[in-house]
């Protein structure tokens, strides 16, 4: 009797232990989940490099300086550089055929493939104002072809309009200015941050594409340089229509696309860090309850009798420190 009465109390705290080290690993299993989507929402804001600096730096912050590290301010100088700005032309007539919504969604998939195209051609993309988008090349990582880059980015984008303009039938097109030379970049604000560039360079970007030619990429003598000859350009004559590029005695120049149909743009291909980050769950770790996931870590002398009986013999072996990498539903 007293040996039975002890195998049951013996099973009755493994039980308990049991349940516990479930909650527990549950618990640690919704954390990491959380934090993984607090990461995507912040790196969907933020550059990937910059949070991760930011982060870096809380890490090794008591909490009592953390208001300190708000106040802190995150700029860096990068130079060979190029940078793209581009505007819609005819988006005032798009809001006189579509209703708000209708805009707002046209322009959020336009916007969404620029995004993407954006990422394929490893350019920047810094911020989006009403119909106007602009992005770097050459940051955070130096970009050898960063002017090419920025060149091949303009030409998707005009190749894209084309699509829509065939779809809507309405005359828009883009307007883009491409200029390289050296930026600061950086998160300015304490309550709400704002990521951007600035440098007189961004701003010859901006004068030449207020100065472009719709369906054309209209660019500096610097840029004409780094790209060593590989396109074809004519004189753009930009100091003609706009007073920063004659005030500075600034060259243009024009390049013109190659014609092509107008037929839907090909798909982008969206790389594997799009998201901003990668873990192993999305490579080749497949989807377990975290009930399940407890049966795979704890070992089998651990566990109640009944139990082991559903346990299954084709089950691993892991070390608990392989939890956070499997993707819970």
């Amino acid at each position: 009797i007293y040996r039975k009465l002890a195998r049951t109390k013996s099973k009755i705290s493994s039980t308990q232990a049991f349940l516990e080290t479930r909650r527990c690993i549950e618990g640690r299993v919704r954390l990491e989940r959380e934090n993984h989507r607090q990461e995507r929402l912040v790196m969907s804001i933020l550059p990937r490099f910059l949070v991760l600096e930011m982060i870096a730096d809380m890490a090794i912050m008591d909490d009592y300086l953390l208001p300190q590290q708000i106040q802190k301010i995150y700029i860096h100088h990068y130079k060979d550089v190029s940078i793209l700005f581009a505007d819609i032309i005819g988006f005032t007539s798009l809001s006189l055929i579509l209703s708000a919504q209708e805009l707002v969604k046209t322009l959020n998939e336009l916007f969404g493939r620029f995004d993407r195209l954006a990422e394929e051609h490893q350019c920047l993309r810094i911020k989006i104002l009403g119909d106007c988008y602009y992005c770097v090349s050459g940051v955070p990582e130096p970009q050898r072809g960063h002017a090419r880059c920025c060149v091949e980015m303009g030409l998707s984008m005009i190749n894209t309009i084309r699509y829509v303009r065939r779809e809507l039938q309405q005359e828009v097109d883009m307007r883009i200015g491409v200029h390289s030379g050296s930026v600061l970049c950086g998160v300015l604000g304490v309550q709400k941050w704002q990521f951007d560039i600035w440098s007189w360079d961004v701003d010859v970007a901006n004068s030449l594409e207020a100065a472009g030619v719709p369906g054309q990429i209209h660019v500096s003598q610097a840029t004409l340089d780094c790209l060593g000859g590989i396109y074809e350009a004519e004189a753009g004559h930009g100091q003609e229509r706009n007073e920063f590029l004659r005030k500075h005695n600034i060259d243009t120049f024009l390049i013109r696309p190659a014609p092509r149909e107008e037929a839907e743009p090909p798909k982008t291909r969206r790389s594997k860090e799009a998201s901003g980050f990668t873990t192993l769950s999305s490579s080749f770790i497949p989807s377990f309850h975290p009930s399940f996931i407890l049966l795979c870590f704890l070992p089998s002398f651990f566990l109640p009798s009944f139990v082991r009986l559903f346990l299954p013999s084709f089950l691993p072996s892991f070390h608990p420190s392989f939890l956070p990498f499997f993707h819970t539903s």
